[in-house]
């Protein structure tokens, strides 16, 4: 078990590094280097076998997060396909390994921020702090 009380999550959006998924992340690696004993959280599974074969969301984003110099536990859940997934099994980590959680900051899209505030509320009975990029926009605007 971790004494830990805060833990990162970080929603995946893709399997490619792409210049607005780098942005996205450099907000998490800005938060991290400011609270290095908060756990990171990347959470996405293999969305995209097609053009990203053996590329994991969680995966290609705590690689870009070590690469960048943060030195927080990272943990990689690769297995989830869907936002409940996520925070489902961000529950189940936060049971098994975490003494006391007071404070979860959930790094995502911002059009899936009310979502992801409701669906953790469901399985946490507490609310997240949310820090939303516009991804879906930034997409759409390149």
């Amino acid at each position: 078990m971790y004494s830990h009380t805060e833990i990162v999550a970080v929603m995946g959006y893709g399997c490619h590094l792409t210049p607005v998924l780098k942005e996205y992340l450099d907000l998490v690696v800005s938060y991290a280097k400011s609270n290095p004993h908060s756990i990171i959280f990347c959470t996405g599974g293999f969305t995209n076998q097609k053009t990203a074969p053996g590329v994991s969301e969680a995966g290609l984003m705590a690689e870009y997060l070590r690469q960048q110099g943060v030195n927080n536990y990272i943990i990689k859940e690769d297995t989830a396909k869907t936002t409940t997934e996520n925070l489902r099994n961000l529950r189940q980590y936060a049971a098994l390994r975490i003494d006391s959680l007071e404070r979860v900051v959930i790094f995502c899209d911002s059009c899936r921020s009310l979502k992801i505030r409701l669906i953790f509320h469901h399985f946490f009975g507490f609310w997240p702090e949310i820090s939303s990029f516009d991804i879906a926009q930034r997409w759409q605007a390149k």
